[in-house]
């Protein structure tokens, strides 16, 4: 058994590589229900966000099984295409990654609490699925309990800790205050309605735009109003601030009536784009008095001795959830060994016994009771004294030399 990932981050891959291999829900569904299809595949994760795409895998063997291929595969995107900036990871470097990211190490920007959300969401939509599998399942949800522990006992940055919260400091960097700007934010999921909050505490007026199927429904933040989706160009032409955030393949907003827009009426105006695959199209960028922002421009900038005490807190605290999360792998695989040895032992002294039994005379009926029960006590003791023994082996594991038996986490 072994625990296998390849992915794609914004620290390695530019957005246009991103974009490529960014994954919608339904498309992440049909991917791990295909994966876990597939002879050797006990469990399948696939999650996308605006920094990352990524596929795990969980399988019997390491044999004739590409996560960097599949994911590739997926997208009808040509490895060869990717193989500059798709990592593949295993093991126990896989597992660690993983640790690391729900904290928030690997992201953009440092330490972010978003990522803790994404990652549960993942591994609940692969559970509904049904491709997890007990050893993904586990991990993913190690590795979130871990995140929130870290999130708890460790200080990080005083810097931005959340995409929305850099959203609003870019604003500020341009306006110098957001105090009575004009914003309208495109997409009413967690992005948008985060960015609507944070634009709206900083005294911003913000409209947020609603589909049709939603309007109505009260998932609008306080101090905001709401549009219809469809008025979003509208809504645009006397915004100072346009913020887009949604999960859409498509853009929504084009270069064309965005330069009719200004050209009518013209006013220094920002764009914040936060979704991959990008909604704004990029030649907005070109437009006089425009400035538009990516995901891949907002950072956050921390001291590095700084940075440094904090990576070894959440270590300390990562290390101990991967040792439990490893103590579960070793007790489910040892399950198939002391289930057979018990029954096994069982059977055997059952055996002598009933040959004893039959030497008394005792008859075939009362014979096959002493046998049920017999058989029932002796496998539970003997199962109960062998995990007992595992036990004690993996608490004293450190006074013995080492062996290769936990292949999914070497």
């Amino acid at each position: 058994m072994e625990i296998r990932m390849a992915g794609i981050e914004s620290g390695t891959a530019s957005l246009e590589q991103r974009e490529a291999l960014a994954f919608t829900k339904s498309e992440s569904v049909r991917g791990m229900q295909a994966a876990t299809r597939q002879p050797g595949i006990t469990g399948c994760v696939i999650y996308s966000t605006c920094n990352r795409t990524e596929l795990w895998l969980s399988t019997d063997s390491s044999d004739s099984i590409s996560p960097a291929e599949m994911l590739c595969a997926f997208k009808s995107v040509p490895l060869k295409q990717a193989a500059g900036v798709i990592t593949e990871r295993s093991g126990a470097e896989a597992v660690r990654y993983l640790f690391e990211t729900a904290c928030g190490l690997h992201s953009r920007i440092w330490g972010e609490d978003q990522i803790i959300t994404q990652i549960k969401e993942a591994i609940h939509l692969a559970n509904d699925s049904g491709t997890a599998g007990k050893i993904l399942a586990k991990l993913f949800q190690t590795a979130v309990t871990s995140a929130k522990r870290v999130k708890t006992e460790v200080r990080f940055s005083s810097g931005t800790l959340s995409v929305a919260a850099a959203a609003a400091e870019k604003c500020r960097e341009q306006y110098g205050h957001l105090k009575g700007l004009h914003c309208l934010v495109i997409g009413s999921g967690k992005m948008g309605r985060s960015a609507a909050e944070e634009l709206a505490k900083n005294g911003a007026c913000v409209c947020m735009t609603i589909r049709q199927y939603k309007y109505g429904i009260s998932i609008v933040p306080e101090h905001c109003k709401s549009i219809p989706y469809s008025s979003r160009l509208k809504e645009a032409a006397e915004s100072d601030v346009i913020l887009s955030a949604t999960s859409s393949p498509h853009y929504t907003l084009l270069y064309e009536p965005i330069a009719e827009m200004c050209a009518k009426n013209q006013r220094e105006r920002l764009f914040l784009d936060l979704a991959v695959p990008r909604d704004i199209e990029p030649d907005v960028a070109n437009l006089p008095k425009c400035r538009l922002v990516t995901i891949d421009d907002l950072c956050c900038r921390v001291r590095s001795e700084e940075k440094a005490k904090t990576e070894q807190r959440c270590r300390q605290i990562i290390d101990h959830y991967i040792a439990e999360f490893k103590k579960q792998l070793a007790a489910w695989s040892s399950l198939p060994a002391i289930r057979s040895f018990s029954a096994e032992a069982s059977s055997n002294a059952v055996d002598l016994l009933d040959q004893e039994w039959k030497a008394e005379g005792l008859s075939d009926e009362m014979r096959e009771r002493l046998r049920n029960t017999a058989q029932k006590i002796i496998r539970e003791k003997t199962a109960s004294a062998l995990f007992s023994f595992r036990d004690w082996t993996e608490e004293n594991a450190e006074k013995f030399p080492q062996d290769s038996t936990m292949a999914a986490v070497r």
